[in-house]
């Protein structure tokens, strides 16, 4: 624990200077619950905080040391409660406490530790807070109004589905041979992963189903997707991927590890891809290209690096970004579905994407209404939420038309152009069967300009 404590003091340390309102806000909140003394603590003050944050500074080493001890001491006492030290996939954490010949020799006395509560309440806050960050917990309650011990499950089921545990080895075992920076970076991007994961939990999880049950229904399609990944995308958006894995190996990443990492983001999708497969009994491969390339091809991809992009000003707008993006993230879930449901059983994926935008006319004013938001390269929130306002119009539409029993028609085949006369239609029912086929009319006028896959 002691250095994976360190490593993600590290972490915060990295990225102090843009995390000094999240951390007043934690100071915050950990005075309210009446734990933390900040004068006792010599922590600096409101006004002092503001002052490092005109000067691109933030929280020292030490500071973030004494924010991350009161932050594990506080979840320790959150999540001693049946919800999360009664639950039995925590067992295992119960026993990894002992050193392994204890373990061993007395695994069922240790189940019946007097302890043990406190044991795995323990155990798990230092995880999360290792993984997470400092305020990771508490940053989950303030968005989402769930409990402690509902984070706590949703952080366990992120670390499981996607391997953390092995990726931050694989990152440790890297110690002295590239640069720490680099590790760090790594590191970071696991974190965001985390988050992103544990808070698409809380929102979309079974409160009845059990946290092996959760992971085992998730797991596997992660794994098909992490596979496959570059080969379900737009190939510009493949290109990108690859570009980014090659730009860690110059750093020093072995290839297999760098293409971890640059797949991370994007991997995130596919939590609402796994479900998507499972509710209309479709291969998970099918179900990752529709959704990433109609994505790349409805410019969805791009309108989310503009909401990831926005600049905040204060707790409110963060919060506002955050519930942006989670609404993208769930209209394009839907559109994947409603597109899936529309076309025929028989097409690929492409050929799905074909039927469903051709002389679409709210595809088309959604796109017309990305082209207006490209005017400026500045934004103010409303027109995010206007945009999104059109965008789930055309959700809303398309599900319309699957309630009705509606089917899309395959794109029609590009037909040859008319013969100019009599004399020229006769000549081509006399011409040679080796003459040259007619070209094919044009792809579907659709936006392709470049976006970004990495979710």
């Amino acid at each position: 624990d002691n250095y994976r404590q360190s490593q993600s003091i590290s972490v915060t340390e990295s990225r102090a200077n843009s995390m000094v309102k999240e951390h007043i806000r934690f100071i915050h909140q950990l005075e309210r619950e009446g734990r933390l003394d900040r004068g006792l603590e010599y922590l600096p003050t409101d006004d002092e905080m503001q002052e490092r944050l005109i000067k691109g500074k933030g929280l020292t080493r030490a500071e973030l040391a004494i924010l991350t001890s009161y932050g594990k001491m506080s979840l320790k006492d959150q999540l001693n409660v049946p919800a999360v030290v009664d639950d039995p996939f925590y067992r295992d954490m119960l026993a990894g406490y002992f050193p392994p010949l204890m373990r061993n020799k007395f695994a069922e006395p240790i189940q019946q530790h007097r302890l043990k509560h406190e044991i795995i309440a323990m155990q798990l806050a230092n995880d999360m807070v290792n993984f997470g960050g400092a305020n990771f917990a508490h940053r989950m309650v303030d968005e989402t109004g769930v409990s402690f011990a509902e984070v706590a499950s949703c952080f366990t089921l992120a670390r499981e589905v996607f391997g953390v545990d092995k990726f931050w080895e694989q990152i440790e075992a890297l110690d002295n041979k590239v640069a720490a920076d680099l590790q760090l970076e790594a590191m970071h991007e696991s974190q965001r992963l985390i988050r992103r994961a544990a808070r698409w939990f809380m929102r979309q999880r079974r409160k009845h189903a059990g946290l092996a049950e959760e992971i085992a229904r998730f797991k596997p399609a992660i794994d098909v997707l992490r596979a496959q990944l570059p080969k379900v995308l737009e190939a510009s958006e493949a290109a990108d991927l690859a570009g980014d894995t090659q730009r860690y190996v110059e750093r020093g990443l072995p290839k297999k590890l760098a293409e971890e990492l640059a797949h991370l983001s994007t991997l995130f999708s596919a939590l609402d891809i796994a479900e998507v497969a499972e509710e209309q009994a479709q291969p998970v491969a099918l179900v990752a290209e529709t959704y990433f390339k109609l994505g790349f091809r409805t410019d969805l991809h791009w309108f989310l690096s503009q909401i990831v992009r926005q600049p905040v000003e204060n707790h409110w707008q963060a919060f506002a970004r955050s519930a942006f993006r989670e609404e993208l993230d769930w209209q394009q879930r839907q559109l994947t579905g409603a597109v899936l449901k529309l076309t025929g059983k028989e097409l690929d994926a492409n050929s799905r994407l074909d039927s469903f935008l051709q002389d679409n006319s709210e595809v088309k004013r959604w796109l017309q209404l990305l082209t207006e938001f490209r005017t400026s390269n500045t934004h103010e929130f409303a027109k995010f939420s206007v945009a999104l306002r059109e965008l789930g119009i055309l959700v809303q539409s398309c599900q319309r038309q699957v309630a009705a029993g509606g089917k899309l028609k395959p794109k029609a085949a590009a037909k040859a152009p008319a013969k100019a006369s009599a004399k020229a239609s006769s000549s081509a029912r006399n011409a040679s069967t080796t003459s040259k086929p007619a070209a094919k009319k044009p792809a579907s006028k659709v936006n392709k300009k470049k976006g970004d896959a990495r979710r």
